[in-house]
């Protein structure tokens, strides 16, 4: 991602002589929630309490979206009464020849059209490193809400003096996504990638995201019964569409951060009929999906009337095993292992 491997400090060629990483504003001043980890090649989920005068929750989901893009997401688990800002400061390794500049994109997404907004910074002039040989740094900030980045709305802005470049958003009321990409590619490479990954992921068809889960919670909320509900000896346990009450906000999402995609698993639980001249008998029953290479559980449901169960937004690469369970004590479960989700076009 550098001339050395080494981005930070070193006062060289680099992209980086230092940064703040991504940060977020809080009622005792800034506070950073990502950008420390950038050579680590994993993404991480923190949750950093009490930021902003009303002690707002947020969620951070950082790491790496692609090998030469490095994302943080940030998600309020509410509208904060004051909002907050979301701000990425650096000091570049052009040592006084920095170069800053902004492209503005519009881009159609299930019909209206956006605009996306990104800052790049170089030694010289905007994709000049086929001819210098240096990085170029570009910052792209996409708010939640779809009505941000309307045409002429999105609140991204930068400023910048030397070689330092600040960039922010300011009145944060849901959350955003932060883009950051150095190395040597243009800005139109650079946009057309986030394009895609907005595309993909069904940007403001949905919101709010679902990478943190926090799902509009309360500063400081908690549910006393919320053990009892995933108890093997509670009553809901066995009594249908008991236990999966209280997944119903899960099926609003788009996508697992770890499991998403744009695959589906469908099929159906029935009981096999005593002769063959009378058709199977379609069953209510709960369904599970699990994740075939690490085990664990990633969605649950009850098969319709019809026997007829499906998940969404799976990763057609990964491969799930299904388990329905009869929670009348008939039958033992059923397992449909080595399922690859299928892609309809």
């Amino acid at each position: 991602m550098s001339k050395d491997g080494n981005p930070w400090g070193d006062g060289g060629s680099d992209t980086f002589d230092g940064t703040s990483g991504a940060q977020v504003s809080s009622s005792t001043g800034w506070v950073r929630i990502a950008g420390n980890t950038y050579t680590t090649p994993d993404g991480s989920i923190d949750i950093t309490k009490a930021l902003g005068s009303d002690a707002v929750d947020i969620g951070v989901y950082s790491g790496w979206a692609v090998a030469g893009i490095w994302v943080c997401e940030i998600e309020l688990g509410h509208e904060p009464l004051t909002p907050l800002n979301f701000r990425f400061w650096c000091n570049t390794g052009y040592d006084g020849s920095n170069a800053t500049g902004m492209v503005t994109r519009p881009y159609e997404l299930a019909g209206e059209t956006y605009e996306l907004k990104t800052v790049w910074s170089t030694n010289s002039f905007q994709d000049s490193w086929p001819t210098t040989g240096e990085t170029q740094l570009t910052v792209t900030i996409v708010p939640y809400l779809a009505e941000h980045n309307l045409p002429g709305a999105n609140p991204f802005q930068f400023s910048r003096s030397g070689d330092s470049v600040d960039h922010f958003v300011n009145g944060v009321s849901r959350g955003a996504t932060m883009y950051i990409q150095w190395g040597k590619a243009s800005v139109a490479e650079v946009q057309d990638w986030i394009i895609g990954d907005l595309v993909a992921s069904e940007e403001f068809t949905n919101p709010p995201h679902e990478r943190t889960l926090l799902l509009n919670t309360a500063p400081g909320a908690r549910c006393a019964v919320l053990p009892h509900w995933h108890s093997p000896n509670s009553v809901l346990w066995d009594r249908v569409d008991g236990f999966d009450a209280c997944w119903h906000a899960l099926p609003k999402f788009r996508r697992n951060i770890h499991f998403g995609g744009a695959g589906l698993i469908t099929g159906s639980v029935k009981e096999k009929a005593v002769q063959a001249s009378t058709p199977n008998r379609a069953l209510v029953r709960r369904v599970q999906l699990f994740s075939a290479q690490t085990n664990l559980l990633v969605a649950e449901t009850w098969s319709a009337a019809d026997g007829s169960y499906r998940f969404d937004h799976l990763d057609p690469d990964q491969r799930f095993t299904v388990v329905a369970h009869d929670h009348e004590h008939h039958y033992r479960a059923v397992i449909a292992d080595r399922l690859q989700p299928q892609v309809i076009a």
